[in-house]
């Protein structure tokens, strides 16, 4: 059984904003451990929810989460610092494309939370940063249809 923050999972309901269900945050959980993945990087922050989870439930080294929205961006902030998991946990305000394709960084697991309808955009990219074996975890494919 996974820890999660009961308190930050329902003011996201509360507030309408995305966060990763249940189930798929139990199978990306257990898909990061089974493939000891390190380096994580997720598209997506939204308030901070699922990289608070990734890094509480894996062993990973560090994760790197993008959120476009200035608003979610703090909050998120606000939540890494009340985890004390801001030494684990960077998180950056720029819209995800322009991280993929300037980031010198690889990873070894890429949770894409963010546009969908970017998805495939920003595979090109995600292919040069991903380590050989990584793996890319893509959440909500068939989101409205």
């Amino acid at each position: 059984m996974i820890k999660i923050d009961e308190q930050l999972k329902q003011y996201g309901k509360n507030h309408k904003v995305p966060i990763t269900l249940d189930d798929t945050l139990d199978f990306l959980i257990k898909t990061i451990n089974k493939f000891n993945s390190k380096e994580i990087l997720e598209i997506g922050t939204a308030i901070g929810y699922g990289s608070i989870a990734m890094a509480t439930n894996t062993n990973c080294n560090h994760i790197d989460t993008v959120e476009i929205d200035s608003s979610r961006y703090e909050i998120a902030m606000q939540n890494i610092k009340a985890h004390k998991l801001d030494k684990k946990i960077d998180l950056f305000n720029v819209d995800a494309m322009q991280y993929i394709k300037n980031t010198d960084k690889k990873y070894d697991f890429i949770y894409l939370d963010g546009p969908k309808g970017q998805y495939i955009n920003y595979l090109p990219y995600l292919i040069n940063i991903l380590n050989p074996k990584g793996i890319i975890f893509a959440d909500n494919l068939y989101f409205h249809g």
